[in-house]
């Protein structure tokens, strides 16, 4: 999930069969790399930060596939690697984050930026309309000493990626596959919060005072309610509805308004289901429809 977006990053060096990517900050023309790299964000040549399909060969079935449908979706959900999460997987040479160097950092979130814009061009042309989500399962460790970051750091930097892609008149959601501090994503300008609904209800129901303040302003909540685990059973549809619909009668009692938070609602899978074989992931994906048709 990092290398798909890391195309273009100066002075980049992926070592396929250790299976590890790393930006040479020792090298002389590094200067250079960023200079240049600079010039092509300031161009806004979108063509310079394309997403190819060596990189992202999904990317590419899903737009070849929805090119041959004869009826198109209401919206196509791309994404990137959220900042914090890809300023963690960059390194340097000695292992250090990318994210501890001030100017690199700059880098990785312009070049994030343009892969998202990249994406809604490429939709666009389709004729779709674009949801833009941002991965941080890196924000799982925020708050304990793997993730030395501070609140304000993260908020800023989430906020600054969001409101460049709100430029392009698009929808930007978060998700985080685990348990983290909400109130720092809340707090955020952020359209959809995606969570997993299925592992940890009872952590976002914590936060119950800046949730009802994210759904007055109309923000989405996204119950990845599905779960995208390997289990020996999948559930059944009822066990989804009343885990939902518990959850949302939480969420109630705290004072969150019944309508709004039901009209502002979806359903998706917990996380990513590449972890599934493909039959398994059909099964969850059938599963998802048949909750969102009985609720």
């Amino acid at each position: 999930m990092g290398t798909q977006f890391s195309e273009g990053l100066p002075h980049l060096i992926i070592n396929l069969e250790k299976k590890t990517f790393h930006i040479d900050t020792e090298t002389s023309q590094l200067d250079k790399g960023i200079t240049d790299f600079y010039e092509k964000y300031l161009s806004n040549n979108l063509a310079d930060f394309a997403i190819s399909k060596e990189y992202a060969a999904g990317l590419h079935e899903i737009i070849s596939q929805v090119k041959s449908k004869k009826e198109l979706p209401l919206y196509i959900k791309g994404q990137i690697t959220g900042p914090i999460t890809f300023g963690a997987l960059i390194t340097d040479e000695s292992g250090k984050a990318i994210m501890h160097h001030p100017l690199l950092s700059d880098v990785l979130t312009k070049c994030l930026i343009m892969k998202a814009r990249w994406q809604i061009k490429s939709f666009t042309t389709l004729g779709l309309k674009s949801i833009i989500f941002l991965d941080e399962p890196y924000l799982m460790g925020y708050g304990s000493a793997y993730v030395p970051l501070t609140r304000e750091t993260v908020v800023k930097q989430l906020t600054d990626v969001i409101n460049e892609i709100h430029k392009e008149s698009v929808l930007v959601g978060i998700h985080c596959c685990g348990n983290t501090d909400w109130s720092v994503i809340l707090e955020t300008p952020v359209d959809i919060l995606n969570f997993d609904a299925f592992g940890f209800m009872d952590k976002l129901l914590l936060y119950s005072d800046k949730l009802n303040e994210y759904i007055n302003r109309g923000g989405v909540i996204a119950w990845g309610i599905v779960p995208s685990i390997m289990m020996d059973e999948t559930p059944s549809t009822e066990e989804m509805v009343s885990r939902l619909k518990n959850g949302i009668e939480v969420m109630t009692k705290k004072g969150i308004d019944k309508e709004c938070l039901v009209r502002q609602s979806i359903l998706t899978p917990s996380c990513g289901l590449g972890g599934l074989s493909e039959i398994q992931a059909e099964e969850r994906l059938n599963l998802l429809i048949k909750t969102s048709r009985a609720l």
